[in-house]
């Protein structure tokens, strides 16, 4: 028995080897059958009951859209010949800058010196030049583009290949610019829909069949064919493999960006009310290392985009006299829903743009600030698309164009960072707020990690540093901790197993009244390693007070990380919160 068992086990290692060394396929091609391709290539959906039923269209026929390295979420539709694609899947695939305004049913691509508008269903553009092709149309709530209007905009191509038998209609795009792979297939093969020989079968393709290399792998490839089919393929059956740059070409050169030799170093300047700009001579009396100053002059005031200006010629002049560009700041604080409507509504963006670039016109400003803090993920989109608005107007007047963010952390990261970078000509990180009012734990207002990681989060996404601008902070928090049945019990409650409950409250303090408060508390602050700051704690009666300063050790360690991951500068919050000598640690490690 022990014998025979020997010999098996001997015999089935042996042909194993002879069937590896021969690379025989006898115990891969398990399995024989086909995918479903109107499933595979996103043409069905999933009913009641795990039924999968086609999509189906009044416009015409439903097709597949095969992007350069995938099937679109979103199907497209052949009408009258004329190849549509959803808009959707034309921002998420081929390229953001077509945009959609469902509120006023516009279809728009914005490029670096132009915004090119049609009304949805027309044959024209808004500025009267006519089409040959109807551009867009709506169905079910869903926008479709014609191809043509498209490639119109874009440097792309697209081919309709016909549905035959069990294979639907696909439009294939192409569009990648840069180096690509081609190949050619050295026998017939089996396309997979995965990289294993256990997945089902997409097509059977011929030898010498032409394919683009979407994603080498060990064993497999991930390859598109003609006639837009995309799949795996072994990769031993790959050969002839070349690079060659794409036909498609980039605009990306368009994009000029207005830039300060030396870097920025700006400081933002709190003007509430319009007397305030008078103060700003005597304000940047002792300011060192400053070239730009951004005063909070305009506001959105309603929903139609009317604009609320604090603007002063004199602030200018007195601005340029010490040296320092203005780039005047807008934000939209007043309401989050004027905010929102401004920014959904292509005619109400319209009028804010053009009343804002008439203000900074006649009052001779270098830039403009743009600082947002109620967008949502909602209209993110739309915020986006004031953005390049935005910058169309300014590219053409030569006007410096920044946008405030708020430090990178993945909550916020549908504010696009990257696309940002693209449009703006400096993106702005407010690397503060680390612990802020209604927390329900003190600490600092923005420790040297905190700042660190944001930093690097923001330089990873968007791929480049030499124009993103470190915020930092000139004030702090004075947190209070008053255990419960002591106080006012007002503020934040905590439960604390330990220590017990306790409300938490903070105050904001400038550089000079933090100082203030730890000397009346007679306490000498220490150096804190983990935050990268000096810190102190008091008792004052049954309260516990806790400080993370802002001085000259915090600013110094911060400068050293715009240097250190070569950023294109620093901005301060805010002008009058900082202690005069500051400017002297500023001037020394710009």
């Amino acid at each position: 028995m022990k014998s025979f068992l020997k010999r098996t086990i001997v015999m089935v290692l042996a042909l194993s080897m002879v069937f590896g060394v021969a690379g025989c396929d006898l115990f891969k091609k398990t399995n024989k059958g086909h995918t479903d391709l109107f499933w595979y290539m996103n043409l069905t959906e999933e009913k009641e009951g795990g039924k999968e039923v086609k999509f189906t269209s009044n416009e015409g026929e439903v097709a597949a859209v095969a992007l350069e390295d995938s099937y679109a979420e979103e199907y497209g539709i052949v009408k009258n010949g004329d190849c549509f694609v959803n808009i959707d899947s034309l921002k998420s695939g081929v390229d953001d800058r077509f945009y959609y305004d469902k509120n006023e049913k516009l279809v728009m691509f914005t490029n670096a010196t132009e915004v090119i508008t049609s009304e949805v269903g027309k044959n024209g553009l808004t500025n009267g030049e006519e089409k040959d092709y109807q551009i867009s149309f709506v169905e079910n709530g869903k926008c479709y583009v014609n191809m043509d209007f498209v490639t119109d905009c874009i440097s792309a191509e697209y081919k309709l290949f016909e549905a035959k038998k069990k294979c639907p209609a696909i439009i294939s795009l192409n569009y990648k610019t840069g180096k690509v792979k081609e190949a050619t297939l050295d026998d017939d093969i089996e396309m997979r829909t995965n990289g294993d020989y256990q997945n089902l079968i997409v097509k059977d393709l011929k030898e010498g069949t032409k394919i683009k290399i979407i994603e080498e792998g060990e064993n497999w490839d991930k390859v598109k064919a003609e006639g837009g089919i995309i799949g795996f393929v072994p990769t031993k059956y790959v050969e002839d493999i070349r690079t060659v740059e794409s036909v498609y070409k980039s605009d990306e050169d368009t994009y000029n960006h207005q830039l300060i030799k030396d870097g920025v170093n700006m400081v933002w300047d709190a003007v509430y009310n319009q007397s305030a700009n008078a103060n700003l001579k005597n304000d940047v009396k002792h300011v060192k290392g400053v070239n730009v100053i951004s005063p909070t002059w305009f506001e959105m005031e309603n929903k139609n985009g009317g604009l609320v200006s604090r603007a002063s010629e004199d602030y200018i002049k007195t601005a340029h006299k010490n040296g320092m560009e203005v780039w005047a700041l807008l934000d939209d604080f007043k309401s989050k829903k004027i905010s929102h409507y401004v920014l959904s509504h292509t005619s109400s963006r319209k009028r804010l743009i053009s009343s804002l670039m008439d203000s900074i016109d006649g009052l001779g400003a270098d830039g403009i600030n743009i600082d947002f803090e109620f967008v949502t993920e909602t209209v993110a989109k739309d915020y986006l698309q004031f953005l390049r608005e935005m910058s169309v107007e300014c590219r053409k007047n030569r006007i410096t164009l920044s946008v405030d963010n708020y430090a990178a952390m993945g909550h916020t990261a549908y504010y696009d960072w990257k696309q940002q970078y693209k449009i703006a000509d400096y993106v702005i990180f407010m690397n503060y707020d680390e612990h802020n009012a209604g927390d329900d734990e003190a600490g600092s207002v923005s420790s040297l990690e905190f700042m660190e990681n944001a930093i690097t989060n923001s330089v990873e996404q968007i791929g480049e540093s030499n124009r993103v601008i470190n915020g930092i902070p000139f004030f702090t928090r004075l947190w209070e901790m008053t255990p419960e049945g002591k106080g006012t019990n007002k503020g934040t409650y905590v439960e604390d197993a330990v220590d017990g409950n306790y409300y938490l409250n903070s105050q904001a303090l400038t550089m000079n009244k933090a100082e203030k408060a730890c000397k009346d508390a007679n306490v000498k602050p220490t150096f804190d390693k983990p935050t990268g700051q000096n810190y102190a704690t008091w008792e004052k009666g049954s309260t516990i007070y806790e400080i993370w300063l802002e001085d000259e050790t915090s600013i110094k360690s911060r400068l050293e990380l715009t240097k250190k991951y070569k950023l294109g500068g620093n901005a301060y919050w805010a002008l009058g919160q900082e202690k005069d000598s500051i400017w002297n640690t500023i001037e020394a490690n710009k």
